[in-house]
């Protein structure tokens, strides 16, 4: 087996850092200094990648913005800051991620920007004269979010490792139809979400235990409390230009009686499920409660909620137009329910559902077993060994 070894430089934020702009520290010497080493394997290849760290924001707080405000300074949150790579910062700005990249990317012959964090095309231009292979990645993509994230930036990048199939909903247009378009050499990896952060450990604290939560159903002796929940945001930031904002707007005010239904998160009936959507305790808790979960998606289905609610025995109801659970592997009635894209056919869906508890537990139990097999053939480390062989000789050799 032949053995590579290659320098990668990721450029990306992680409030965990604690550094600017989530606190005021500027110092971002610890981060700098930081590497680590993955150890992936393609057929009889096998690639040692050492990484270091460029924290994004550290240009704007070199360029000597405040914390917490100034023109261009994201405001602080939890996960990643808004990001507009369209809003081209002042030149200092430029000028300082321009130099970082030549100083930290030294010795590097591939650079990994998450989600194009501040990556602005009078920056990113430069890429290609820096290092030989450009990876993107990003967990979700949509109309008005790649517009302003990763469009501008797409042609300086040599491969997409992404984790959504469909890009637009309502038109059925793919990811890789729409990247295409800007940059026809890029070559695509996917690979479905996983799970929600730390949601499996939290099912462990939880004592949760999903062949007893089938049993039960099975039995009809300890049915969910919840016949249905849904927990997430409604885009409406959107307006109506997506289906998921008009479904979750007419799912906040359609008439659910006889049935006992929680929808939480971002302008959703209920609110923020105990305080924090993005809380994976109180999502394990709520989902391990749950009899069923709509799953209205602004692009593609494949995301982490996905994941979440076949690990915690909750039956998705689906709208897939597009047929992308067929596509893989996961078939109507057997994994998963589809429905019309009305609240009235899932308010219908949801009252079959809850009369029969044997459908109930055959579907719980095929949509895990199911989900199981298609992350395991396809992990995230596979894939990443792929892409790092399929470009190994423009890793070594140059572009």
């Amino acid at each position: 087996m032949t053995t590579y070894e290659i320098n990668q430089l990721i450029v990306c934020d992680n409030p965990d850092w604690g550094t600017w702009p989530i606190t005021s520290n500027r110092d971002f010497t610890d981060v700098l200094a930081r590497e680590k080493m993955e150890i992936y394997v393609a057929e009889d290849v096998t690639i040692k990648v050492r990484s270091k760290f460029l924290p994004a924001y550290k240009c704007f707080a070199d360029a000597g913005y405040a914390p917490f405000a100034g023109p261009g300074a994201p405001a602080p949150r939890s996960s990643y800051p808004t990001i507009d790579n369209t809003k081209v910062p002042p030149a200092q700005v430029l000028d300082n991620l321009r130099a970082d990249l030549e100083k930290y990317g030294e010795g590097c012959s591939v650079i990994y920007w998450d989600h194009a964090v501040n990556c602005w095309p009078q920056v990113a231009e430069a890429i290609p004269s820096l290092f030989n292979l450009a990876i993107l990645p990003f967990a979700d993509d949509c109309p008005g979010s790649s517009d302003v994230k990763t469009f501008p930036v797409a042609q300086y990048f040599d491969a997409l490792f992404h984790q959504m199939r469909i890009w637009d909903f309502d038109t059925g247009a793919t990811v890789e139809d729409k990247y295409r378009e800007i940059n026809p050499d890029m070559k695509f990896y996917w690979k479905a979400q996983n799970e929600s952060g730390t949601l499996l450990r939290e099912l462990d604290e939880l004592y949760f235990d999903l062949q007893e939560k089938i049993r039960k159903t099975l039995e009809n002796v300890y049915p969910p409390p919840v016949d249905l929940v849904f927990i997430g945001a409604s885009w409406s930031w959107c307006g109506s230009k997506f289906w998921r904002g008009r479904f979750c707007e007419a799912l906040n005010h359609a008439d659910w009686s006889g049935l006992l239904t929680q929808f939480y998160g971002q302008d959703m009936r209920d609110g923020f499920l105990g305080g924090d959507h993005r809380n994976c305790y109180d999502i394990a808790q709520k989902y391990s409660q749950s009899l069923c979960g709509v799953n209205p998606q602004v692009s593609s289905i494949f995301n982490g909620r996905l994941i979440d609610l076949w690990a915690t025995g909750v039956i998705q109801i689906i709208h897939d137009p597009h047929g992308e659970l067929a596509g893989a592997g996961f078939e109507d009635g057997t994994h998963y329910v589809g429905f019309d894209g009305t609240t009235a056919d899932l308010r219908a869906k949801v009252i079959e559902l809850k009369a029969d508890p044997p459908r109930c537990a055959d579907i719980m139990a095929n949509a895990y077993n199911a989900v199981v097999r298609h992350q395991n053939d396809r992990t995230t480390d596979s894939v990443y060994a792929q892409l790092y062989a399929d470009f190994m000789p423009q890793i070594l050799g140059g572009r």
